[in-house]
């Protein structure tokens, strides 16, 4: 749609400053001179803002902007995804700069008329989050770079930016259930499987595909091959953003606990991830590419610091079965009360992770949980 004219705002640059800055030097040279010969550049001067500020305003008029509703994109990464930009005009346009959050984010140095491309960003986001089309700006220099011509996009949909992941040891896992394509080796045998093991008496209800010929032929009866029984694991990751933190804290524990939660993913583990505040645990199965798991990671926000009853509810909503991994930047005594009743009434096997930092404390403290925290380093998640 053709976007108002009256949406339009300008603002000279840094080089339009600076000429103005020579037109009133001319201009006042021009008085004290008592020369006209001085006004001929200042008019020049004002002739190329004045086009400069039309032709901006204009090449913003007949810009449409087509983004995809949604993008899910990792931090530091270019978006794949193109952004449709067409120019309803007979005239070329250029010098585009598209701005999220106040900082530039993609360049286009023209179109021409009645063109249509699909503009892709070279650049990713430095920051996790969400950032909305809305909110985005659109702006040109066109031809001279005197004045900017500004807009905001007020378009739908967002892009989601979610924390980088880095590959990393599955966390604990527990409840283990036959799955095809588990990682982990039961004791009882399958009728299907990628790991023979032998083979067994023909039963009714067996595939003829899983007739074993050789071993049918010696004149024993119909065998049938026999696989190692695969299983699947189910791992809970807890974590909690307290608002007593900064960003860059909870970032290292966004990011370590995506992390973990692909890890135990491609280890063929059923993941509830579970941000604590949250009413419900996002469930995926193994092998699925966890696509809500990231876009939790892009939009989490900090939350209150949360009773010991909330996270006792947050934790009934999970699977009886699950392992319970619990990351949080700060550690608080309440969490080795808890863990410790987990321990003991409930038989859970559990694992938490804290910042390097808090080490030493808690080591003078002897805590009794102190053999179930694993300790990371921000310099290692990067």
């Amino acid at each position: 749609m053709k976007q108002e004219s009256s949406k339009i705002k300008t603002r000279l640059t840094w080089l339009g400053k600076l000429f103005v800055g020579v037109g009133v030097l001319l201009y006042v040279a021009s008085l004290t001179s008592r020369s006209s010969l001085l006004l001929a550049p200042l008019g020049i001067l004002c002739a190329c803002l004045w086009i400069n500020r039309s032709q901006a305003r204009r090449a913003l008029e007949f810009i449409d902007i087509e983004p995809p509703v949604s993008i899910l994109t990792e931090e530091h990464t270019p978006i794949a995804e193109p952004i449709l930009i067409s120019n309803r005009s007979n005239q070329p346009v250029g010098f585009l700069t598209l701005e999220m959050q106040g900082k530039p984010w993609m360049d286009l140095a023209g179109l021409g008329p009645f063109e249509r491309l699909a503009w892709k960003s070279t650049k990713g986001f430095a920051e996790r989050g969400r950032y909305f089309w809305k909110d985005g700006i659109l702006a040109s220099t066109y031809p001279f770079g005197l004045l900017e011509a500004r807009r905001l996009l007020g378009l739908n949909g967002e892009i989601l930016v979610h924390p980088k992941l880095f590959a990393c040891e599955a966390p604990k896992a527990a409840g283990l259930d036959p799955m095809v394509g588990g990682k982990f080796r039961g004791r009882s045998g399958s009728v299907s499987g990628a790991h023979f093991s032998g083979v067994r008496p023909y039963q009714v209800g067996d595939s003829i595909q899983r007739i074993h010929w050789k071993s049918s032929a010696k004149g024993l009866g119909w065998m049938t091959k026999q696989f190692e029984e695969e299983l699947s694991g189910k791992s809970a990751i807890l974590v909690e953003l307290p608002d007593t933190s900064g960003e860059p804290d909870l970032v290292d524990c966004l990011r370590l606990a995506g992390s973990l939660a692909f890890a135990a993913l491609d280890e063929g583990h059923h993941v509830e991830f579970l941000i604590l505040g949250d009413s419900e645990p996002l469930k995926v199965a193994p092998f699925e590419d966890g696509t809500q798991i990231l876009e939790a990671l892009a939009s989490a926000s900090s939350r209150r610091v949360l009773s010991a009853e909330d996270i006792r509810q947050a934790r009934e909503s999970l699977s009886r079965k699950s392992a319970l991994n619990v990351l949080t930047p700060e550690f608080r005594s309440d969490w080795n009360n808890i863990i410790q009743s987990w321990r003991a009434m409930d038989n859970r096997v559990c694992q938490m992770y804290l910042p390097e930092t808090w080490r030493g404390p808690l080591e003078k403290q002897e805590m009794g949980i102190l053999d179930l925290i694993q300790f990371y380093s921000p310099s290692e998640l990067i």
